[in-house]
């Protein structure tokens, strides 16, 4: 049938803050860094290359 949905309002924002933040460091500041250290930019760095608008 249907299933309980466990956790507060509070909580589940809390679990979207944190998953968010991990996911805004794209593997963390290591792999950014092995990826510059290559030559190579990251795809945040890469979209903000392909539509810059300044």
């Amino acid at each position: 049938m249907s299933e309980v949905v466990k956790g507060t309002t509070a909580q589940k924002i809390e679990e979207y803050k944190r998953k968010k933040e991990h996911i805004q460091q794209m593997g963390g500041s290591g792999a950014i860094e092995k990826r510059h250290k290559k030559g190579q930019l990251s795809a945040r760095e890469r979209i903000d290359y392909f539509f810059y608008w300044g």
